[in-house]
This record gives C-alpha cells, sequence and structure tokens, in this order.
C-alpha cells in the first residue's frame, strides 16, 4: 500500500523527539488512538506495554492518557502514515496486560480560522503564508468569516 509522505514540521526538525512533542512533528494522519487499556497498570506501565508492541513495528512514541471517568487510552504516533498501517494491520486482535485492545486512527482537529488584527480580510495567500512553516496545508477555503486554512 503507498501512502503519501509528510516530513515533520520544519520548524520543530531540531527539536528532541519524545512523546511530549511528536504530535507537532509529525502527520497527524500517523496518529493512533488506543483505548481499552487496564484500569491494573500504571501510565508508565502502558506506556512501556504500547511502546514494546507498537514500537515492535516501526519507530514511535507513546502518550497514556486517563479520560474524566479514570479510564487510561493512549496515542501512537509514528514518523509517517505507511508505519501507521503497518501497525494498524499487525496489531488486530491485540491484548495488553489480558485486556482486548481498541486501536484506530485518530481523529485530529485540524482546522485553522484566521483574522488580521487590523480588521481587514486576510487573502489566501497571506493565510498560505502565515501557516506554511507549520507543515504541508490541506486546504485552504473562504469562511464567513474570511479564508479558512485546513
Amino acid at each position: 500500500m503507498a501512502l503519501a509522505q509528510a516530513a515533520p514540521c520544519i520548524r520543530r526538525v531540531n527539536q528532541l523527539h519524545d512523546p511530549n512533542n511528536a504530535q507537532g512533528l509529525y502527520p497527524p494522519d500517523a496518529l493512533l488512538f488506543v483505548a481499552n487499556l487496564s484500569t491494573q497498570r500504571s501510565i508508565e506501565q502502558l506506556q512501556e506495554a504500547c511502546e514494546g508492541v507498537f514500537g515492535s513495528y516501526c519507530p514511535c512514541h507513546t502518550k497514556v492518557k486517563h479520560d474524566k471517568n479514570g479510564h487510561p487510552y493512549a496515542f501512537v504516533q509514528f514518523h509517517n502514515i505507511n508505519d501507521a498501517h503497518v501497525a494498524v494491520e499487525g496489531s488486530k486482535d491485540l491484548s495488553l496486560s489480558g485486556r482486548k485492545i481498541r486501536i484506530e486512527f485518530a481523529k485530529a482537529e485540524r482546522a485553522v480560522i484566521l483574522s488580521r488584527i487590523d480588521g481587514y480580510a486576510i487573502s489566501m495567500n497571506e493565510a498560505m503564508k502565515a501557516l506554511e512553516v507549520y507543515g504541508a496545508i490541506e486546504a485552504c477555503k473562504p469562511s464567513s468569516l474570511g479564508w479558512q486554512t485546513i
């Protein structure tokens, strides 16, 4: 399966790569959401387990969190989209700490609404120029508020 590759954000490419900044460095389409993790394990144990499993496919960065009900979940950021697909395919019916986990591609909000401080409408070229330093722009279109860049 050949998929488009996106490079890390140019502004951040020299930063130390770790779970705290990986989502800003690598493509949002290479981010997995992992649910149904064990409540009987610490964040560190879950992170180590996720990194062991998913890291066996390709380099990745894992961040484990708890939802408002105290249930743990993880985000696993891969360096590219192909690696994420390999991990999803290889992890079907996977169990961690005795629990069958749920793995899916994360859904990230990537819309940005821009405006000018002087109140004038922002042009498409201004919007593209302002955001191109953050990486590839998927689409740029006008909204009722001016140009909306995604």
